[in-house]
């Protein structure tokens, strides 16, 4: 039986293509995932102060490929989750989430627009305005899946304004296509 880790919001980074290290230097920008909170620990300083990092599974992966499917803690014997990585904020509000992603978006793309001329400002800002909303559409699919559902759930990108979603149900894979324009089911195996 799954455990019932918190659920909470998470600036999830998109890394650029062909990076070959997930640094922030690399990151093309933020979308909100759900996440699973697997631990917490605070950090105390001399002066009061505190520091809180947050270990948390993103509700989904990608590969290389970019199919990106629904994931939850994994842990191995020693009790070490094997899939969770290091934040240093959550929400409990989705629109405080979206406010920290609006301001974070902004500041990568003030950072492109740095020594350059108005014309290649425009085609910079164009070309990151299309891929946040294109990983907007991910993000709503985030959104909106149960994460505590008995059902295997996977998102393809076929890079052509298509996803597939697919779903797993009494143990017949399901695929739902959904475009701009269309949403169809279709029973595949």
């Amino acid at each position: 039986m799954e455990k019932l880790y918190p659920i909470k919001y998470v600036l999830m980074p998109i890394f650029k293509q062909n990076s070959e290290e997930k640094t922030d230097d690399n990151i093309m920008c933020y979308i909100i995932s759900k996440c699973y909170l697997v631990n917490e620990e605070k950090k105390y300083f001399p002066n009061g102060t505190y520091k809180t990092n947050y270990q948390v599974v993103f509700a989904f992966s990608s590969d290389d490929y970019d199919v990106w499917v629904k994931q939850s803690p994994v842990f191995d014997t020693n009790e070490k989750c094997l899939n969770s990585v290091i934040v240093n904020q959550i929400f409990n509000s989705l629109d405080l989430a979206l406010s920290v992603k609006k301001q974070k978006n902004y500041e990568l793309l003030a950072k492109e627009f740095n020594n350059i001329s108005e014309e290649k400002c425009i085609e910079i800002r164009k070309e990151f305005i299309d891929k946040l909303d294109y990983y907007e559409q991910l993000e709503d699919e985030i959104r909106n899946i149960d994460l505590f559902s008995e059902k295997q759930v996977g998102l393809i990108d076929l890079n052509n304004n298509t996803k597939k979603v697919f779903t797993y149900e009494n143990g017949k894979p399901y695929i739902m296509e959904t475009s701009m324009t269309k949403a169809k089911i279709k029973t595949i195996m």
